[in-house]
């Protein structure tokens, strides 16, 4: 049985209006440790959502499950195999190019996929919008972006 994990990527402009994130890479790793798995799974986004330093995306590397990218609207989509069904994970995006160079990656936050099979004896669902607030993506859109 396949695990779908799908979702979209926006900035928030503000209380009304959020722009897609088209184009960006989307990252999905396992956590780092099994201690932050249980903080991850229970901390709120707001609290985890971190610019990721080269030290931690290196110590990170062999943990990374899948890549995808963002289509012009900001969606992605992940088809895992049956051994994660039971998995917390941990997503990333590089959306940006630091002064460096060198691509800028962002931590979003940690989720466990409730998944639903709907009527599919095939796959299993599980769909995670993610909103950046307007104070980080203002910062990141304006620094990164030169918007």
């Amino acid at each position: 049985m396949n695990y779908i994990l799908k979702g979209s990527l926006c900035g928030s402009l503000n209380e009304t209006r959020n722009e897609p994130l088209g184009g960006v890479g989307v990252m999905l790793y396992l956590p780092l440790q099994t201690q932050r798995r249980i903080a991850a799974f229970f901390a709120n986004m707001k609290e985890t959502f971190h610019i990721v330093t080269k030290e931690e995306a290196q110590e990170r590397e062999c943990l990374l499950i899948a890549a995808a990218k963002t289509d012009v609207l900001g969606h992605f989509e992940f088809v895992l195999d049956e051994k994660y069904k039971n998995t917390v994970f941990d997503i990333d995006s590089t959306c940006g190019i630091k002064p460096s160079g060198e691509p800028m990656q962002i931590h979003l936050g940690s989720v466990q996929p409730q998944w639903d099979s709907g009527k599919s004896q095939l796959s299993c669902y599980y769909e995670w919008n993610y909103c950046m607030t307007a104070k980080w993506w203002y910062l990141l859109r304006g620094y990164f972006f030169e918007v």
